[in-house]
């Protein structure tokens, strides 16, 4: 059973038949007997001010709560996969698949990123220095509600006797900040962000002096806005996932945001692409890129890192050579996610059903392709509406609301 909570305490005025205040101290004990006593200085008089025996009742209630804990009766030893296997069994049932297949990831992280093996050892220091880490790579959102599955772990194992008290109820959630909207490109910002990534990889390349070869990252961009997966997603894909026959590439689950794989067809220029890529890779490797090399190397041939810092700035300074505002008017600003955004976008100029878009781009949503992935600019716009069928049987132009002559008097005409 839950144990009951003790509280906090408190306490309340007296006066004396004298006229004096005193103050009059309330709190529970270990054993949840409540306890009433006259605050009593170190001469055995009475106390008369408030600081004083608020002071007084904080210590009584710090030394209540370290015998409480003390003498707990709780299986802190408990391994943390034992209680975890448990804690999944008694929910399920009670929420979705997902939230539970979520949570028991997510629990599974954290227990291992902060080194602990029992319950008893999760606490609040390191589940703090936990989340300050990922707050690095990862939106605050994403990190509350983190800590919240470790949070409903811990709570559930005070219900069950297991943990006297949850450590991590006094961890508050982190404010959200408004981020600026991503934006997606359009088709001539596409052509004009390609054609600066090629002059910047030249002009680097220019500059080694000791004659080696670079990977372009102009080959990485491309790869981004050919196949609109993920940069976490992009960074793990190899050479193997690439099918020549078919031409399509597989993105493994393991590697998406959600868990779930998808084949993606890949264009003649891609391919094409490709090859000229995997010439270029051979030489700055020294060998023949094997499948396990990564589809779109690093510069020097190498896997990317987890956070995209380096292909950040090759942008910004890409997006300053094209002349493309990183922020527009609207404050929409261009990431390296946007690149998705255009996949998505290009695919959605082009008529293709967002049912498909979604399966392209793994999205579930139709809400989500729509609504932010889907935002068109002007010249989208301006070309649907001239698409549009005119509304005249013959157009043109004034005619129809054009002034018409008012007929001369006395020639027989009604007169207004």
């Amino acid at each position: 059973m839950r144990p009951r909570p003790l509280g906090p305490g408190s306490i309340a005025k007296v006066t004396r038949s004298k006229g004096q205040v005193c103050w009059r101290l309330d709190y529970r004990g270990v054993d949840g007997e409540r306890i009433r006593l006259l605050a009593m200085g170190a001469d055995g008089r009475p106390v008369h001010r408030k600081t004083e025996a608020q002071a007084m009742l904080n210590a009584l209630v710090f030394e209540r709560n370290k015998l409480r804990d003390a003498t707990s009766r709780g299986n802190p030893s408990m391994p943390w996969p034992d209680a975890l296997i448990a804690y999944a069994a008694d929910r399920e049932g009670h929420v979705s698949e997902t939230y539970l297949t979520n949570a028991k990831r997510t629990i599974e992280t954290i227990c291992r990123a902060i080194g602990v093996r029992q319950v008893g050892e999760i606490t609040m220091p390191k589940v703090l220095a936990w989340r300050s880490q990922r707050l690095r790579d990862r939106a605050a959102a994403t990190a509350n509600k983190d800590v919240a599955h470790v949070r409903a772990l811990c709570a559930w194992l005070v219900r069950r006797g297991v943990l006297q008290s949850n450590p991590l109820t006094g961890i508050g959630t982190v404010r959200e900040t408004k981020k600026n909207p991503r934006r997606g490109l359009s088709e001539a910002e596409t052509v004009k962000l390609l054609a600066a990534c090629a002059e910047i990889d030249s002009l680097r390349n220019l500059r080694i002096m000791d004659g080696s070869e670079r990977m372009p990252i102009t080959w990485t961009i491309f790869g981004l806005l050919s196949i609109g997966c993920r940069y976490g997603a992009m960074r793990q894909l190899t050479w193997a996932d690439l099918d020549k026959a078919d031409r399509v590439i597989t993105i493994r689950s393991a590697t998406t945001k959600t868990k779930t794989g998808r084949t993606i067809p890949v264009s003649d220029e891609f391919m094409a692409e490709g090859e000229t890529a995997a010439a270029l890779l051979a030489r700055v490797l020294g060998r023949i890129p094997t499948g396990q090399d990564p589809l779109f190397p690093s510069p020097k041939g190498l896997p990317w890192g987890r956070t995209p810092s380096n292909i950040r700035r090759f942008l910004d300074s890409a997006l300053e050579e094209a002349g493309i505002p990183f922020i527009d008017a609207e404050g929409a600003k261009v990431t390296i996610h946007s690149m998705r955004n255009t996949f998505v976008q290009r695919l959605l100029r082009q008529g293709v059903p967002p049912a498909i878009v979604g399966k392209l781009s793994g999205h579930k949503s139709m809400r989500m392709i729509m609504e932010v992935y889907g935002q068109m600019q002007l010249e989208d716009t301006r070309g649907a509406i001239a698409r549009l069928p005119g509304l005249l049987i013959e157009p043109k132009v004034g005619t129809m609301w054009a002034p018409k002559p008012k007929p001369t008097l006395g020639t027989g005409a009604i007169n207004p």
